[in-house]
């Protein structure tokens, strides 16, 4: 509940106001860090769970939090653009890519035009997303909303937090993943648009 949230935003760096943003749906996702936790207590409960994990983030992204401050981002805007970027990425070879196409959407005022997100804000995973789906009213929607969603879409790892910061640069704003986890990027509506319908799977 609020009240244990605000316990938790006093007792770690990472944690801020903004996870108590109604709209979000689940307020620790994204700083619970994707690891393999071993419990040794034989009467943990949630909150001791809860910090374990807490810990771990916090430790990780500890290195970096002077680097996230200079890149212009809170910890949570750095977490919800990692968090697309994860999600994004079958490979780690193109995670800096992808993170500097969607630096790129934002500096430029563009959407995002995430799925992932929309997936998100429809509690469903998968690629396909209809025309009617991407209309879904929520601020996870990038299709809908300018700039990042109100908060990360998934937990994220180190390897992406690092790609995120050294992102690529590059003229690209768009890229289309075929089914083989290749990802063909493009500097023009018109060429995605092309290389969709020539690599569509799905």
């Amino acid at each position: 509940d609020e009240t244990y949230l605000k316990t938790l935003i006093k007792d770690y760096d990472i944690l801020t106001d903004d996870i108590l943003n109604k709209d979000i749906k689940y307020p620790l996702e994204g700083y619970l860090y994707p690891e393999t936790y071993y419990i040794t207590s034989e009467e943990a409960d949630i909150d001791e769970i809860t910090r374990t994990l807490l810990d771990t983030t916090q430790s990780k992204m500890s290195p970096y939090l002077s680097s996230i401050k200079k890149a212009g981002y809170s910890v949570h805007e750095f977490l919800t653009l990692s968090s697309i970027v994860e999600c994004e990425s079958l490979f780690d070879k193109d995670k800096p890519i992808i993170a500097g196409v969607f630096i790129n959407r934002l500096n430029s005022g563009m959407k995002l035009q995430s799925d992932i997100t929309v997936n998100y804000a429809l509690n469903k995973t998968g690629v396909n997303v209809t025309y009617k789906q991407l209309e879904v009213d929520s601020k996870y929607n990038t299709y809908k909303y300018a700039g990042l969603p109100v908060g990360p879409v998934s937990n994220v790892c180190v390897d992406t937090m690092k790609a995120v910061l050294n992102y690529t640069k590059s003229d690209y704003y768009y890229f289309f993943a075929c089914e083989d986890g290749t990802v063909i990027y493009s500097k023009t509506i018109k060429e995605h648009e092309a290389a969709v319908e020539k690599n569509r799977w799905y």
